[in-house]
Order: C-alpha cells, then structure tokens, then sequence
C-alpha cells in the first residue's frame, strides 16, 4: 500500500494487475441520474473520483513492480488534484510519488547491486546507490510535499533515507528537516558485524516468513528453515555442512509441496528425537487467509511427511502465530495455536499431546477457547509455581513512517514505545522501559535476543517495519550494558538494515562460541522482496558454555527446562540462567542454550532443572568454552567434541 488510495485487500492477488483496473470503468451515478447541483460541482465530483481511480491503480502497478508506470499513474493524479484544489490529496500524491520512486531505487540497487552492505542504514560505501535516478526523485518529491507542509513527519524521514541511499547524508537535507548525526551515532563501541549469507550458500529472495535455526539431520551442526508468504515459494532448507557452508535440500527432503508459510516452528511433535515443523498461514489476510496450516513430521531418512489431517490439527484460519511447551507437565509437548479472530469466527486453540504426535482439543478444558485476535504468543512460568503461563498479545494500527520521523528528527514518541516489564516476583510485573533505556520507537515485527558480545547479558535484536512501502526503518541492536540498561549499537555492528525485516533468531553458526544473527526480510506484496541476512559475530574475547538437553521423563529437546550457570569472574561469583525454547517471535533459536560468561575464570555449577520431572541436576568442575550434554536423570556431564560425539 502506498498511500490513502490504496485497494482495500491487504495482499496481491497473483494476475495481472490490468485485469484488476478499473480505470475504463465510468464513474457510477445514482440512479435517478445528476444530483441536483450546479455543473461545476459535478465536474469537481467525476474528477475526484478519477483521481481515485488513477491512485489505486498506480497501488497495483507498485506491488507488482511496475514503478514506472506507477509513477505515470500518480503524476496524473496529481494534476488532477491541483486541478480541484484538493489539499489532502496533493499531500498524499506527493509522498506516494517519492515512496515509490524510492522503491525503484531500491530494486535497481539494493537488490540489483546486492552486496553485504545493501540497505544497511545509515547507508555507506559500496551500499551507495549507483543509480541514482529514484533517490533523486524521491528527494524532489518529500521536498515539494515539505515545502507545503513543513510538519509532515513521514517525508522528513524518508528524506533523510533518501539521502544516505544518495551518499549526501546530512548536507543535502536541509536543516529544518534534517536527523542530526548524532543521532545515527551508536551508544557503545563494538565490533562490526558483517552480513555473510550469500557466501555461505544461503542465496534467494523472499517476502515476509519466518526462520529456524537448529540441528536438524544431528550432526552437531546448524542448520537453517526459512519460510514465505508467498504461495509460489516452498518452504526452504538449509544443511550446514563440515565446510561450513550451507547446501539447500529443500526438494530431496520433499518439502518443494510445502508452499507459503508466513511463520514457522520446529518442535519434536511425537518425541522421537527428531525435529518436526508447523507451517501457519494466511497472518494479516482477514477472510482471504483462510489457508491451512501444515505439520511435518521428520521421517528417519530425514524427509519430511504432511501429518497435519492425522494429527487433528488442520485448520484453515489466518495465522502467524503458535507455541509449544509442556502445559500439562506428562513429557510431550502441547500446541497453542492463536489465530486473528474474535470469538466464534477463527478462535485460538489449545490441543493437548496424546504422546505419539496427535492431539487432542483441549481449549475449553483449559479455558483458551476465542480468547481473542493472536499475533504473538508465549509460554512461560512466570510465578515459578512448577506450571505454565501463556502470553498472548495484537498489534496496533498506526501511522508507523509518522510516528518513526517524529521521533528521529523531532525527538518526539507520538506513539506506543517499546515495553520492557520487570517480574516483581509478587505475582505482577513493574513497567521498567524508561528505566532501562528502551523507550525508544521501532516497531518491531519480528524479534529475538541473545548474548551477542558472551559477557552473561542478553542483547536484543528487533526487525523492524510494516507491510506498506513507506516504512523502511533500520532494525535495531540494543546492548545489555551489565542488566542496567539498554545501548543502542547499530551503526557500530552494521546490522540496521532497512528492508521489512520479520524471522529472526540468534545461533552460534560457525561454531566458534559466540552467537551469529540471522533475519529474514520481505514484505507482503508481491514485489516487496529481499535477501535474508546472516551476520557473523567477530568474537569479543569472553568466555562461554553451550549445553545441549536429552530429556528422559520431559521432552526429548528440554523445552521448557531451567538452565543456572555458577561461575566466578574476579572475586565476584555470578549466576547466569537460561530457559530452553525458541524465545522469539517471528523466528526460531535454536534448543540449544548458549551462554555467555564474560571473563569467567572458573564454571563452580551448572544446574538444570526439568520441566515433566521437576528435578534438578547439578554439575560441577564444568570446562569453560566447551559444549556439553545433559541427559536427565543421568549423573555424568557429556562433552560434546564434534559431529562425532552427537548421536
């Protein structure tokens, strides 16, 4: 969408953008003919409704790449706007014509020119757009719309983007509407994370999807599942191999079936130590989301079966959203499943585990029945009395480029900043977002966090956006200085990229013991593609344990187990905790816990607790730097040296 005139459906449809025009069509009249009103009020009339038409046209024609008929489009619009003196309109048409002149730049450059560097704001180097025709535009374009209304925040940020995109970045913005450089400047040093994706073998494009990373053939390696809207693109798979580089498998573990998806999960559905996928479709489509969800069940040669009808799980209702967790504690793991509906119409559901990888609805036992519209959703023990919480939560509806460039030029929030809620261990929660410096703007889409720099601190990395072109915002990287609070390091780990960014997940790819970032980016029309992400971390010198879980009596994986590491750094002695489980939304981590341990000279305890069981297993003379396993109910700690030792 990209602007007022939009269609109203919320995605491409896939024909031909001319068969969907209307613009041969005449405007309609009522049916007793011409209102009684004098002839220039009915020309005003017929021209605005022209003037419509020419808009949502030109919507189309953008969401199918067709920019430079798109702008044919919205110039027409706009002589018709000044004709008729339409101030809204003129304001409207402007900013979509620098939209989607930016837009155009971005194909010819940023997906064009792909390199490392592509999209990553503040854009430099080798990211500087060679051509430079839509940039320019654009910039002509936010121009004339600011010069007739000064406050438009939207075109103050795009203007400033346009800029970097252009290597003009602050002087050709004026200063009225001009991001002070100050503000791009990160809160804490780091090293620069590079975006590797390609080179490792992660290649293609895609739009909005989710991502997983974990060990999904055994071996001892990660590997990678990305999925897409995108009902022409198949759910794709990655096998990490002993080169470290990643081969796609996709057809041979006959997944190629498998097509859309704009999340996914893996979890061991029927427990037999193989990782399963959950497939959920149809998120932000309304009534056309009515597309079923899929659940693969990983065979023993590795291949993948559609077991969602067996399962009893098939249902045909917009989704993204889902999670996994033993709710009733008997050692397999149960499915929420929240859907965008109120009430009756597509109500969220719980299904319980029979054991053997089918369910059974257990909604109303539980008291989950409709409880609502599902965007994002959690599990969690937040009171620590030995039973799981579920989080649930929507997203608003705003004017999120407005909202973004108020807060960037202006230093204003004239929206919904981002939350941070502390557990008071009273049973409630104490809001400690300023407290910590997390209120800020971003609207995130996706998110994940993990400990990027292994100094016993998790980090947080959200991917930013939203469906309509106009809201290219960097994702953001925010350090955990020392759980007090929250640096924004951006620009210093080169990880802000532009592009709608949605699955995201923390793993250690290369197994060096520092964690890795992945992002899928893409948006929802059919044009709005992007390559996936993968940044490598450089490393900062810290200590860290990785610990794989077997479970006995709980699931297979752990999830849902406790993890404490004791260790001593100086003449401090620190407790760092873990939780096994995805621990993201639009995104997967993987099962494994990686821990970092800053300058740790000695582990003194490594402490699991389980979830079925509800024991504790506790280890000590603990190597640092090492992976190691723990099988409940077994007294031995493993070492983990390679493929090799994994079974």
């Amino acid at each position: 969408m990209i602007g007022a005139f939009a269609a109203p459906a919320a995605r491409a449809t896939q024909d031909d953008p001319e068969k969907k025009s209307c613009c041969h069509e005449p405007a309609a009249r009522p049916s007793g003919g011409v209102l009684p009103m004098d002839r220039k009020s009915v020309l005003l009339r017929e021209a605005a409704e022209r003037l419509k038409v020419h808009g949502k046209y030109a919507d189309l024609l953008a969401q199918y790449g067709r920019y430079d008929e798109a702008l044919v489009q919205l110039e027409k619009a706009l002589e018709m706007a000044e004709a008729i003196h339409e101030p809204r309109a003129i304001r409207q048409v402007l900013k979509d014509l620098g939209v989607v002149s930016m837009r155009k730049g971005e194909l010819q450059n940023c997906i064009g020119r792909h390199n490392q560097g592509s999209c990553l704001f503040p854009l430099a180097g080798a990211a500087i757009h060679v051509d430079r025709d839509g940039s320019e535009a654009a910039m002509r374009w936010f121009t004339r719309l600011l010069e007739r209304v000064p406050t438009e925040t939207a075109a103050m940020w795009l203007l400033n983007v346009a800029a970097t995109t252009l290597g003009t970045y602050p002087d050709s913005v004026p200063e009225q509407w001009r991001i002070p450089p100050e503000k791009l400047r990160s809160e804490h040093e780091m090293p620069r994370m590079f975006d590797r994706a390609a080179a490792l073998g992660i290649t293609g494009a895609n739009r909005a999807g989710g991502s997983i990373f974990d060990d999904f053939n055994g071996d001892g390696r990660i590997d990678l599942v990305v999925s897409s809207m995108d009902t022409r693109t198949p759910l794709r798979l990655w096998l990490q191999r002993d080169s470290g580089k990643f081969d796609e498998v996709t057809d041979a573990v006959g997944r190629a079936g498998q097509l859309g998806g704009l999340q996914v999960f893996h979890f061991d559905a029927d427990n037999n130590g193989r990782l399963d996928l959950l497939v959920q479709r149809g998120g932000w489509m309304g009534t056309s989301g009515e597309l079923p969800n899929s659940l693969l069940m990983q065979q023993q040669d590795g291949t993948f079966l559609d077991r969602t009808l067996e399962a009893g799980i098939e249902i045909s209702a917009p989704s993204q959203a889902a999670a996994m967790a033993e709710v009733d504690l008997d050692g397999d793991l149960d499915l929420f499943l929240g859907y965008e509906g109120a009430g009756e119409r597509y109500p969220s559901l719980l299904f319980l585990n029979r054991g053997d990888g089918t369910f059974e609805d257990g909604s109303r036992k539980w008291g989950l029945h409709g409880c609502g519209f599902g965007k994002g959703c959690a599990f969690g023990d937040y009171d620590r009395d030995g039973w799981l919480d579920l989080y649930a939560s929507g997203y608003p509806n705003i004017d999120r480029t407005g909202a973004m460039g108020k807060w960037w030029v202006e230093g204003v929030a004239s929206c919904e900043l981002n939350k941070l809620y502390r557990n008071n261990r009273l049973g409630g929660f104490e809001d400690v977002t300023a407290k910590v410096g997390l209120d800020r703007v971003a609207f995130p889409m996706g998110s994940s966090f993990g400990d990027l720099d292994n100094d016993g601190w998790n980090d947080i990395y959200p991917a930013t956006g939203a469906p309509d072109y106009a809201t290219l915002f960097p994702n953001v990287k925010y350090r955990n200085a020392g759980g007090i609070k929250f640096q924004d390091v951006t620009t210093a780990s080169g990880t802000g990229l532009l592009q709608k960014g949605h699955g995201v997940g923390f793993a250690d790819f290369d197994g060096d013991g520092d964690q890795d970032v992945f992002a899928q980016t893409g948006g929802a029309y059919a044009d709005d593609t992007f390559a996936n992400a993968c940044y490598i971390n450089p490393g900062h010198g810290h200590h860290w344990l990785t610990v794989r879980l077997q479970g006995a009596k709980s699931n297979r994986f752990g999830l849902g187990a406790r993890i404490r590491v004791r260790f001593a750094d100086g003449d401090e002695t620190r407790d760092v905790y873990g939780y096994v489980g995805a621990c993201s939304s639009f995104g997967g981590d993987s099962f494994l816990e990686e821990i970092g341990l800053g300058d740790a000279s000695k582990i003194l305890e490594l402490e699991v607790e389980w979830p079925a069981s509800r024991t504790k297993q506790s280890f000590v003379d603990v190597p640092l730097d090492r992976i190691v396993r723990v099988v409940e109910g077994k007294a031995a700690l493993e070492l983990v040296a390679g493929a090799a030792a994994v079974e």
